[in-house]
């Protein structure tokens, strides 16, 4: 059992890093390709998005995945303020998930709205970089005792009196 949450928790922080590294170069690769005419994107730079999409949809189900099965492994043993912080931390990777898949595969309605990839893209690179700094900060909450449940002090039993 062990093995398998080491794994996880491995797994959780090697796909996280791949997001964090597709964000910079969807935002510094891919959003430096402009199309030759305004308004209509070369096939290969559709495919080149699509690609990116894909990868990234692909991370962030092992994210999801893993970070769900991991957050099952630590609740019995945090605290209120641990969990709120990871609730945080969810919410924020949640958004993440879908305004990276909105960038990546605009579909009508929104297509307008994330017509600029940079901004968003530098906007979900940040996001990203906060998110694993609450990670580090909720891990070195569990190692120095500060986000894990207070243990009752077991009571000393009574002293027995010495016999005659």
């Amino acid at each position: 059992m062990e093995i398998l949450v080491f794994l996880s928790k491995w797994l959780h922080i090697l796909s996280m890093a791949g997001v964090i590294g597709g964000l910079f170069f969807g935002l510094f690769v891919l959003g430096a390709l402009r199309p030759q005419n305004e308004g209509e994107e070369d096939e290969k730079l559709k495919l080149a998005w699509k690609r990116f999409g894909i990868s990234m949809g692909i991370l962030w189900l092992v994210v999801l995945i893993t970070g769900f099965y991991n957050l099952s492994v630590v609740t019995p043993e945090v605290n209120a303020t641990y969990q709120t912080t990871i609730g945080i931390k969810i919410g924020l990777a949640l958004l993440m998930f879908l305004i990276t898949l909105a960038v990546a595969h605009p579909i009508g309605p929104l297509k307008k709205f994330f017509r600029e990839r940079n901004t968003w893209l530098a906007i979900l690179l940040i996001t990203g970089i906060v998110i694993v700094g609450i990670s580090a900060d909720l891990n070195l909450s569990r190692i120095n005792g500060s986000g894990l449940k207070k243990v009752p002090a077991a009571s000393t039993p009574a002293a027995i009196p010495p016999g005659p």
